[in-house]
């Protein structure tokens, strides 16, 4: 094979694999659309229990406070709940300013219950008692919609198979 024909292959080849990377990756994004309602339900069944966890530290930590004036330390949280469980955030501490920029700003008093989700951290206000967790199915799409997710995700990925077609 000539020099010219191979570097002509293989500019093509790269060209094809540049277009079929996208096409791989709007159809597993179609395919969660389609196919990921199961798995859309164990994660807002998964935030559920962590809302859980939330309201039972919330009220472990409001009991402790009523009975000693102040807000439990570290160790005495520990204690109470389970080891990975929320962790209690008090103002100026680590995460809050985070907290407080997703769920507003605490009155005097107030604190903030985080844990860890694996890839980031949910919150939890005593003040409202409202999480950063979204329970709504349509805060998990790009659109808003499943059947949104598919009508974009669909002609992306023609497009990207018939560009990859014609250039082979």
């Amino acid at each position: 094979m000539a020099k010219g024909s191979v570097e002509k292959a293989t500019k093509r080849g790269g060209a094809v694999l540049l277009l079929l990377l996208p096409a791989a990756f709007f159809a597993s994004i179609l395919l969660l659309a389609v196919a990921g309602k199961g798995m859309l339900d164990h994660t807002i069944e998964h935030s559920r229990q962590i809302e859980a966890e939330f309201k039972e530290a919330a009220r472990f930590v409001d009991a402790f406070r009523a009975e000693r004036g102040r807000l439990p330390n570290r160790d005495e949280t520990e204690q109470h709940l389970s080891l990975g469980g929320p962790i209690l955030f008090e103002a100026g501490e680590g995460f809050f300013q985070d907290a407080v920029a997703a769920l507003g700003q605490p009155p005097k008093g107030g604190y903030v219950l985080g844990l860890w989700r694996g890839e980031w951290m949910e919150y939890y206000a005593s003040w409202s008692a409202a999480t950063t967790m979204p329970f709504d199915e349509s805060a998990y799409y790009q659109t808003g919609s499943r059947a949104g997710d598919c009508l974009v995700e669909v002609p992306g990925m023609i497009v990207c198979l018939a560009g990859a077609a014609r250039l082979w």
